[in-house]
């Protein structure tokens, strides 16, 4: 690790650790299909090491301006305004982190929360097609990483 305690990145060091763990599984276990990756591990050398491995991969990523950009047009409640249940909507971005080689599928998640007045919105990356999986499987396997942590903190 570099620089002052506490001031080192979640993903720092991770990417051996990942790659690593992900070839022995491959290696003497089962074929690793897909990963969930949380916000601050899905570094440029991680998705491309994911990637030229074969394994897809779905992760969240902080905002952005760039990423709050892409979003704009889609961050309007439809014209009916408010209905009783929220509502929630996905739209497919194609975004290039300065740090990536290239652009990747993006999934806008847009929220809309009882009593709040702005809609709320958070991003996945992803490297499945939407022919592979829709916009809905995607984030529904994303959220499924919560069961999977519960069973592991018991």
């Amino acid at each position: 690790m570099t620089g002052p305690a506490g001031n080192v990145g979640t993903a720092e060091g991770a990417l051996d650790v990942i790659l690593d763990v992900v070839d022995r599984a491959q290696a003497s276990l089962c074929e690793v299909a897909m990963l969930r990756i949380d916000a601050g591990f899905h570094s440029a050398t991680l998705l491309a090491g994911l990637e030229a491995r074969g394994i897809n991969y779905v992760s969240r990523l902080r905002a952005n301006p760039a990423l709050d950009r892409e979003a704009a047009p889609h961050m309007k409640r439809p014209v009916e305004g408010r209905p009783a249940p929220p509502r929630m909507w996905l739209r497919e971005l194609r975004y290039q982190a300065e740090t990536w080689d290239r652009a990747r599928l993006v999934i806008l998640v847009v929220k809309e929360r009882e009593d709040d007045l702005l809609l709320d919105r958070f991003f996945l990356v992803t490297s499945l097609t939407l022919a592979e999986m829709s916009r809905e499987d995607i984030l529904e396997h994303y959220r499924a990483r919560g069961t999977a942590e519960g069973h592991m903190a018991s």
